[in-house]
């Protein structure tokens, strides 16, 4: 499954996104979780800025600092996303 968030505008170095996203995982063992940053675009592709792919099953719930990516894996410095992770047995 994919969620987006929306847009933020002119707030490239501190931008808040304030959402919240909810996946059912039926083989955790299996899952991947993706953070992807992209730079907007309103009349093109959208432009790759990083990302992190990590292994559901070694998400820690709480509060964490994601480490960003660029294209070729290696560890943008200052770049990460804070983010909560909570997770639910059905």
């Amino acid at each position: 499954a994919t969620k987006e968030t929306h847009v933020i505008h002119n707030n490239g170095f501190n931008p808040s996104w304030n959402e919240s996203f909810q996946f059912d995982v039926y083989v955790p063992e299996l899952a991947l979780v993706r953070f992807l940053v992209e730079d907007y675009d309103s009349t093109s592709d959208n432009e790759f800025v990083a990302q992190c792919t990590l292994p559901f099953n070694s998400l820690q719930m709480g509060y964490r600092h994601v480490l960003l990516l660029n294209k070729s894996g290696n560890i943008l410095p200052s770049a990460r996303l804070f983010v909560h992770v909570m997770v639910v047995d059905a």
